[in-house]
């Protein structure tokens, strides 16, 4: 759970992109799903209106004609203008509608009977709207469907998938064509070019692609609104991860977050073999400035004492008010002339220390002095034992004149 929260506030961009894609994909799913449930239904809704359009059409054939026509075999009779004249009415009602035929079958053959062509449509290198050759036996490539046996039973047939000839591309609707005693004599079948189908299918494409721009569009702001959520709950979360740690008069750590981080550091040097040093940091007097001038200046005494020594040390150094006016520091890495330097730095700059104070219109310089004590890390120390050592050294200090620095070894 640790390692999540790290990845949230370290990296909300990646946060954001991952966030990116999980609402597309969120928002995208139910359009996608809509769509094609959409393309499903306008292409089974075609093939229905294709259906009931051959189913119509089976109306308009003359049986007794159509039964003449096929024993003469002659296209350019009256028989035959007269029984494909209501098929050329059809295609003024149906432009779409490119090729209408009907198909008997004998001796387990199939041959065309009817064979006309709309026109306006027959766009072919050898249009079938020229005289149609009757009984021209019709070979398939494919009758897995059996769809003479079905339109034989009574039933409409339409094509699950788009064929293409010389016309173009269309798909094909087929329905029985009875006599007056209700006897099969002929299937009739209509070629539909899909050209309408292909304009209403693109306009629902196009809203598609606009709505997926749209919901990527709609992911990639929700994605913007996590980031800034995210960087808003790191500033938060930091912010109340430094009034925690902190505290709150200097800004520097307290001292449960310092105990806990030169622990860390005790187990880091146990491992590295490395220099680790504890000062433990007292102000001079300090109860005589309280008392002298009042707790508001002693608190910013402690406040300027706290920058100061944050301004001496280096940045990698942990600067801790322990309570009242005493602080503790840990320096690591460092030798014992380093340490020596810090100290004095701290101690003997006098003029950087001085605060004024304004007390009944008179200007007053307060020195600020320090008592210090501290120890050096040796195998098996402890906080507890290295604070011991430094508290030592810093009474040690204390009595022999404050002002001073005291190193406890053991």
């Amino acid at each position: 759970m640790e390692r999540i929260s790290n990845i949230f506030l370290n990296k909300p961009k990646h946060v954001g992109i991952v966030c990116f894609f999980i609402f597309f994909i969120i928002i995208s799913i139910p359009i996608i799903y809509t769509y094609e449930k959409r393309n499903s239904l306008e292409y089974e809704e075609f093939r229905h209106h294709l259906g009931m359009a051959a189913y119509a059409l089976s109306f308009s054939v003359n049986p007794n004609l159509h039964k003449i026509v096929e024993d003469e075999q002659n296209a350019s009779s009256d028989n035959y203008q007269k029984v494909t004249a209501p098929l050329f009415d059809f295609f003024a009602l149906y432009r779409e509608v490119y090729d209408i035929y009907t198909v008997v079958e004998r001796d387990g053959k199939k041959y065309y009977v009817l064979d006309v062509a709309n026109a306006q449509n027959a766009i072919a290198k050898d249009p079938i709207a020229s005289p149609a050759k009757i009984m021209k036996e019709l070979v398939e490539t494919d009758n897995s469907d059996n769809w003479f046996e079905l339109v034989e039973s009574g039933k409409v047939y339409v094509n699950k998938d788009f064929e293409t000839d010389n016309y173009g591309t269309f798909l094909s609707a087929i329905a029985p064509v009875y006599d007056e005693n209700q006897t099969f004599i002929a299937a009739i079948g209509i070629d539909v070019s899909i050209e309408k189908y292909q304009e209403i299918m693109q306009k629902t494409r196009n809203i598609f692609i606009l709505t997926i721009i749209m919901a990527a569009m709609i992911s990639i702001l929700m994605s913007i609104i996590v980031i800034a959520l995210i960087n808003y709950v790191k500033l938060v979360y930091y912010r109340f991860q430094k009034v925690s740690n902190s505290d709150r008069l200097t800004g520097v750590y307290n001292r449960f977050v310092f105990i806990d981080i030169f622990t860390r550091e005790i187990n880091r040097v146990q491992r590295n073999k490395d220099n680790l040093y504890l000062i433990f940091l007292d102000i001079d007097n300090f109860k005589g400035f309280n008392d002298k001038y009042g707790h508001s200046v002693g608190d910013d005494i402690i406040i300027f004492t706290a920058k100061k020594i944050v301004n001496t040390v280096r940045k990698i150094d942990i600067v801790s008010r322990y309570g009242g006016d005493e602080f503790l520091i840990s320096i690591c890495g460092a030798s014992d002339e380093f340490i020596k330097d810090i100290i004095d730095r701290v101690m003997n700059q006098k003029y950087d220390f001085v605060y004024a104070v304004n007390k009944n219109g008179i200007e007053e310089k307060l020195v600020v002095n320090f008592s210090v004590g501290y120890t050096k890390y040796k195998d098996g120390d402890t906080f507890e034992t290295m604070l011991e050592r430094a508290d030592r050294g810093l009474y040690i200090s204390k009595d022999f004149g404050k002002h001073r620095a005291t190193f406890v070894e053991k």
